[in-house]
């Protein structure tokens, strides 16, 4: 038997590293049998306790006040996005292969020649997740993904609320959507000046979305690994807690290379906190 802290640090130490199950049995002093079980347990437990967590919650539908706040903090670094609130890219993962042929050709990706499980990730200037479509074949394109998975639907309402746009790569379709905006890999394709230099900001703040998965990916190490594949829905699982508990991190300890660079002041007021919390407990 395991307490909930020990089931607690099993899943976190089961995301945070890429290591063997072997060794996860050597560490908590458990068999294969019960590891994956407890295993099983906590990733759905984790799931259903930060769903709805204000800190870990992934919010498709922020309010106008975050969306404005989002706009000003990448406009401060970019003038010419001053309606952009957000960036998206597409993770691929990679896959085990299976003996059936028809389902490893939906996983299988012939530019890479591997197995993959794509997923597309949406990021605020915090750092955060708002968006994501999960554990989707490697066989769908980005651009796809987001409009099977509903996130150009989801976009779209938020563009028509808020005025609010996104900033994604060249894979992604932006013809009739208004509110994607394209980065460039040539901006002398620019009609003006205003154009060109609007495409080089927007490959610039591109970049915020690979600083996104390099967090992700970073802080948790098993995402590196292959995933097992199976159909009982268990890996769909180990990836919403991961996101869930990356937001968490992202929101709660501030440790986010985009939040860093697009919301400074959210730090400072941070140590503005802690060093208040010390002056009156030395008082």
């Amino acid at each position: 038997m395991l307490s909930s802290e020990a089931v607690l640090g099993l899943v976190l130490v089961y995301n945070r590293t890429c290591c063997q199950e072997y060794m996860l049995c050597a560490f908590f002093g458990l068999t294969a049998t019960p590891l994956n079980l407890w295993l099983k347990f906590g990733r759905m437990v984790i799931v259903k306790v930060l769903r709805k967590h204000q800190y870990a919650r992934i919010n498709c539908d922020p309010s106008a006040s975050c969306v404005q706040g989002w706009k000003d903090a990448i406009a401060s670094m970019y003038p010419h996005l001053e309606d952009v609130y957000c960036v998206a890219d597409g993770l691929k993962l990679l896959l085990e292969s299976t003996d059936n042929d028809l389902v490893q050709s939906m996983f299988y990706n012939g530019w890479t020649h591997d197995h993959y499980v794509t997923n597309l990730l949406v990021f605020a200037p915090d750092g955060s997740i708002i968006d994501c479509v999960l554990n989707c074949p490697g066989s769908m394109h980005d651009s796809e993904l987001a409009f099977f998975g509903g996130v150009y639907e989801r976009l779209r309402e938020n563009y028509e609320k808020h005025g609010g746009k996104c900033v994604m790569d060249s894979a992604f379709c932006s013809r009739g959507n208004a509110f994607v905006i394209k980065s460039a890999q040539d901006v002398t394709l620019g009609e003006d000046a205003n154009e060109y230099i609007m495409l080089r900001e927007a490959t610039s703040m591109r970049q915020a979305a690979e600083w996104g998965m390099r967090a992700l990916q970073g802080s948790f190490p098993r995402l590196k690994a292959r995933l097992r594949y199976e159909e009982h829905g268990e890996r769909k699982c180990i990836l919403q807690s991961i996101m869930l508990l990356y937001n968490f991190r992202a929101r709660y300890c501030g440790i986010n290379q985009i939040r860093t660079t697009f919301m400074p002041h959210l730090d400072k007021d941070c140590q503005a906190v802690i060093a208040n919390d010390e002056l009156l407990a030395l008082v």
